[in-house]
């Protein structure tokens, strides 16, 4: 991973991050940016995803890694309905950023120490798990990244349509 990736992802991050961080009103546009950028970076990055050997399962694995840690981030939001303007509100704290810098920065850091001072042992697990090279590698984390982005986002609207709808039928009872 040279410095230009890295910048690339941690901007990514960062971005990511700093869109969701906070409370925000709930738009199309919270919604479809974060999956806008990484389709971006899937792009760019995703040249295929390799199936020989080991590879599909190490990257079925990675993708449910991404969706465990879409579940774990989406725990982290509350939705609410603001009670002076009456809109949807999202309120996302720390430990949100926290999961989201462990992810992007776990991914980050293991891509630079696999390029220098992991390439012996990342060269010796892809052979005992017949992972056939860095295609591979790259697929399983921008699979990890997109799943793990999708999930928040699949997630959060669950969330918003329960919460809104939930709303609809506490006023109807009230009516």
């Amino acid at each position: 991973m040279n410095i230009t990736e890295v910048i690339l992802f941690g901007g990514l991050a960062l971005f990511v991050i700093a869109t969701q961080l906070g409370r925000h009103s709930v738009s199309l546009h919270r919604f479809l940016m974060p999956l806008v950028a990484v389709v971006a970076v899937a792009f760019s990055y995703l040249k295929g995803i390799p199936t020989a050997g080991g590879d599909l399962s190490f990257e079925i694995i990675c993708t449910l890694i991404g969706v465990a840690f879409g579940l774990l981030a989406i725990s982290l939001v509350r939705v609410e309905r603001d009670g002076r303007t009456g809109r949807l509100m999202t309120q996302a704290g720390i430990a949100y950023a926290a999961v989201w810098l462990v992810a992007f920065g776990g991914r980050l850091a293991f891509g630079w120490a696999a390029g220098s001072v992991w390439q012996q042992q990342v060269g010796q697990f892809s052979f005992d798990h017949q992972i056939t090279g860095a295609g591979a590698w790259t697929a399983a984390f921008v699979l990890m990244a997109i799943a793990m982005v999708a999930t928040r986002t699949v997630g959060l609207a669950a969330r918003v349509l329960w919460v809104s709808r939930s709303g609809q039928t506490r006023q109807a009872l009230a009516a």
